[in-house]
């Protein structure tokens, strides 16, 4: 809510495993998430969706969750960066 106050205009749903929580970005909807670059391997961790995205070229900023590398774990595999700021920053 607080990017829309600032005027983003979110136009992209990335796929994500229950609760946002897991090894895999896979769920029972949408299934697994494939790396773009090569789709016999997976995208890993909860904020895969993000990185396949971004590394999809599908969009040029996404955000992610990130507790124990959920976001930087996907976008090394994706070959995307993925940062965690400190808390409270953004």
């Amino acid at each position: 809510s607080r990017l829309r106050k600032e005027g983003a205009i979110p136009f992209v749903k990335t796929n994500l495993p229950p609760f946002g929580f897991g090894q895999q970005t896979r769920n029972d909807v949408f299934g697994l998430t494939r790396n773009p670059y090569c789709v016999s391997k997976t995208v890993t961790a909860s904020s895969g969706g993000s990185a396949a995205a971004l590394a999809a070229r599908m969009t040029i900023i996404a955000d992610a969750s990130d507790i124990g590398g959920s976001a930087r774990c996907p976008a090394a595999a994706c070959n995307v960066v993925g940062f965690r700021p400190s808390h409270g920053v953004i």
